[in-house]
């Protein structure tokens, strides 16, 4: 019998999943426990395994799918983060020219959505969306004298 054998990977599972708490152990806990009630009844060992690595995958599977939102948080970083935010253009954008934006202290290349519209320095522009190294960004129909 191997009892303890899947008394242990429990609680080394439980003590995982405590530290961590991203469901990221948990699933070998549901395999250890019906691999233990399968040692109960003195099932041979190799089928024990088998069944511990079935019922855990399964679970991670299905599972996963549905818990696995509620434990992941999306959070804007760097270069995301300014994504939807105004900004002023340093240097002018033109057909096929890039111009620039000064984006939290970080200098940008900066393309209209519109690539038929050429837009002064100074526009205020609001950042839509990142594309390689460069900003796409639209122009808002404020005065900079409004943001002050």
């Amino acid at each position: 019998m191997y009892i303890w054998l899947w008394i242990i990977i429990i609680a080394i599972s439980l003590i995982v999943e405590f530290f961590t708490a991203g469901l990221v152990s948990i699933w070998f806990v549901a395999g250890a426990l019906v691999s233990l009630l399968l040692s109960l009844f003195e099932v041979h060992l190799i089928i024990q395994i088998v069944v511990f690595i079935v019922v855990s995958l399964l679970c991670l599977i299905f599972f996963k799918k549905i818990f696995g939102k509620r434990f992941t948080k999306s959070v804007k970083t760097n270069a995301d983060a300014i994504i939807g935010k105004d900004f002023k253009l340093v240097l002018p954008i033109s057909f096929n020219t890039p111009g620039s934006v000064k984006a939290n202290g970080v200098e940008w290349s900066a393309v209209s959505e519109n690539e038929q519209e050429n837009l002064e320095s100074g526009t205020l522009v609001k950042v839509i969306d990142i594309q390689g190294n460069k900003l796409i960004v639209k122009k808002i129909n404020k005065n900079i004298e409004e943001e002050k």
